[in-house]
């Protein structure tokens, strides 16, 4: 059996759908606004960002390295991307979704599903709280441009 917690949030970012997208997921970004930041990447099967591409993903956190799997479920970019990403016994399925407000604003939703063994303390608020500044943090580091 597992758990689970589901949940949605939305930013508006001062950017195209194009530019946002291209910076989103580009691997070699990540360090500038992603807390812990990315240390390295290896892309394990398929080709990046396409259907079906497992690319590892490598962290220091708290000064113990760590790596997460990430998984390509589907890819209509700029309109949406559904991602799986899987740490030992931890899955992370998140779909991005982005529409345009006009050409220069673009709408950023996450929906998120996380799954846990039953035995994992699970704080909900924690997550939604990590996501939240995951999406702002990315959101600032976009608009400084």
């Amino acid at each position: 059996m597992s758990k689970s917690i589901n949940y949605r949030i939305t930013v508006k970012i001062k950017k195209s759908i194009q530019e946002v997208c291209e910076k989103l997921f580009d691997y070699d970004l990540l360090k500038y606004h992603q807390q812990p930041p990315l240390i390295t990447y290896h892309l394990m099967r398929g080709k990046t960002l396409e259907k079906g591409a497992v690319t590892r993903l490598f962290y220091n956190y708290n000064g113990t390295k760590i790596y997460m799997d990430e998984y390509v479920i589907d890819n209509q970019l700029p309109t949406s991307i559904t991602l799986l990403y899987t740490m030992g016994d931890i899955k992370n399925k998140m779909t991005y979704s982005f529409s345009n407000v006009n050409d220069q604003n673009t709408l950023w939703t996450n929906e998120v599903i996380f799954e846990f063994v039953d035995d994992f303390t699970v704080d909900k608020l924690h997550y939604i709280k990590q996501t939240e500044e995951d999406m702002k943090a990315f959101k600032e580091y976009i608009e400084r441009d």
